[in-house]
């Protein structure tokens, strides 16, 4: 086995928080990796690794007594540092003699295994469709072919990976070619609920790109999703992404940071423990092994970190001020003045001037009747002004002219004066709450949730409490988490008044059949808020 060691100062948060930490990439053993390629690593258990093998032609058949070269899944031994061994081909018909087979995620819950078989082909193509096998004890039974919503006809659907829902059910991201995409492989996630699949829904910007957008995995712990892409501003190749989300909300994705990412294809990132200490990808950077054409076949690997012991800090000099036990959290640096340049309107928010930010119809977690949610406002509001470009093609399907124009300078006008206007002045507006705390000071704020007319009343007081606690969840986490124990002693109290559709203006549409008005109409988006319209020290 080979060894890569990394000394990183700060590591790409949420996954590595702690500094001075080592990352150790190993290259697994020929026990594992061959000539040919090793791909999609999952950990069935703490011991059971299953993974993707697809013999070099020169060696078809030897391994897997195949005549052809398919690929297969295969099942190998972990040791308790999470060094793979003694590989074996998966049993219980999971394995084709006709299609390739691999590409395996386990959703533990409900045990179901989902895994891709794709279609031979001398034509270079290769449809693959999603599979499910369910298991018994310690055999796999009942293998289905997912719908044809899923499967549909003359695209890919591969590489699928699982995530948990609150409500119990399970959704499925995996990456396709398949019409409605923004181009190349994208990603798309269904859910699945009393074993019945969704239709499929394109996870749009800024997970997907017009670049290709490949191999998923979903960190439920951390709630993190990880995937490969090939787009512009990588270090060459195939990257591993990280963004922080859950759903079809997600932050900007971040490149993972060397040595995870190389200059060739690093793909299939997976984390195996739930410290999130270790995990699995596949690679064919420098050292892969080939039959005769370098970095042409990918293999395993194995990431590690492991925290290194730091000296002692020195004494500190005798007239340092001293320090309270339980100081409130201290800024990095010094907060930007809200009086350096003037703005349009009061930073401090009032009854007659909030601070007024926007959702999404139905946003955050449609259709749940839960209060709370685990989405942060800021993931949201992100993905919201990335969907501009849809609510204009809402209105270009049915209106032209002069009603259409005047719709997309509406729509255009809202999002950049009222959505990032707004949102401009929450940042400076956060900056001078966290200066009020750092000072000592106590502060509460008023915030007021809306919703529009679109469903019943009951369901939209629930929804407008769901937005004001994924506000809540972005103070916890804004400027990395300085004002969490702000929250949690008291010191900033927030006042929540959920109105749900009480109050919405009764000219906006409530028509489900004509969703231009009721739900892509700047009337409408107007009444989907929460208004942040008090704020008072002590």
């Amino acid at each position: 086995m080979k060894k890569t060691t990394l000394y990183l100062a700060i590591l790409l948060a949420p996954l590595f928080t702690m500094a001075q930490e080592v990352i150790n990439i190993i290259h697994l053993d020929n026990s594992l990796n061959t000539i040919g390629n090793e791909s999609a690593p999952m950990l069935l258990d703490p011991h059971t690794l299953y993974y993707s093998y697809l013999p070099h032609s020169d060696t078809a058949g030897r391994k897997l007594e195949l005549d052809a070269a398919l690929m297969q899944i295969m099942q190998a031994t972990v040791d308790d540092n999470g060094v793979a061994s003694q590989s074996q081909p998966v049993k219980d018909k999971l394995n084709s003699n006709k299609e390739h087979s691999g590409n395996t995620a386990y959703d533990s819950r409900n045990g179901l295994l989902y895994f891709t078989r794709c279609e031979t082909s001398t034509e270079g193509r290769t449809p693959c469709a999603i599979y499910t096998a369910r298991r018994r004890g310690d055999r796999w039974r009942e293998i289905k072919k997912m719908n044809s919503s899923i499967n549909l006809e003359g695209y890919t659907a591969t590489q699928p990976s699982i995530a948990y829902l609150d409500d119990g059910s399970t959704l499925v991201y995996f990456s396709s070619n398949r019409p409605g995409g923004l181009g190349g492989m994208d990603l798309w996630y269904t859910i699945v609920r009393d074993g019945k699949a969704s239709e499929p829904i394109n996870l749009g910007q800024p997970i997907n790109s017009g670049y290709d957008e490949i191999t998923p995995f979903y960190d439920n712990n951390r709630q993190v999703l990880y995937f490969s892409s090939d787009r512009a501003g990588g270090r060459g190749g195939f990257d591993i992404y990280a963004s922080n989300g859950s759903r079809n909300t997600y932050c900007k994705p971040v490149a993972m940071p060397a040595p995870i990412n190389s200059t060739h294809n690093d793909i299939f990132y997976t984390i195996s423990d739930s410290n999130a200490t270790r995990g699995y990808f596949s690679s064919n950077r420098e050292g892969s092994l080939y039959a005769s054409t370098q970095n042409c076949c990918n293999d395993l690997y194995l990431w590690r970190i492991e925290t290194i012991k730091e000296e002692p800090e020195p004494a500190e000099p005798d007239d340092k001020p001293a320090i309270a036990d339980n100081p409130p959290a201290t800024p990095p640096t010094t907060p930007p003045s809200t009086h350096d340049q003037p703005v349009a309107v009061p930073v401090e928010p009032s009854p007659h001037n909030p601070i007024t930010l926007y959702f999404h119809n139905d946003e955050p977690d449609p259709g749940s009747i839960a209060t709370t949610t685990k989405t942060r406002y800021d993931q949201l509001s992100s993905h919201y002004i990335a969907m501009l470009p849809i609510y204009k093609e809402a209105w270009a399907k049915h209106y032209n002219g002069t009603v259409l124009k005047e719709a997309e300078e509406d729509l255009d006008h809202f999002f950049k004066q009222e959505v990032k206007g707004n949102n401009d002045r929450l940042e400076k507006f956060m900056w001078m709450v966290a200066e009020q705390l750092w000072n000592g000071r106590n502060v509460t704020i008023t915030v007021k949730g809306y919703a529009s007319p679109l469903h019943n009343s009951e369901y939209n007081a629930y929804l407008s409490q769901r937005r004001i606690n994924s506000f809540l969840n972005y103070l916890r986490y804004w400027n990395q988490g300085n004002l969490r124990r702000c929250i949690a002693d008291g010191t900033l109290r927030i006042i929540q008044v959920p109105y749900g559709s009480s109050t919405a203006n009764k000219n906006v549409s409530a028509n489900q059949n004509d969703q231009v008005h009721s739900v892509y109409s700047v009337e409408a988006a107007r009444e989907r808020r929460i208004e942040i319209i008090d704020y008072a020290t002590e």
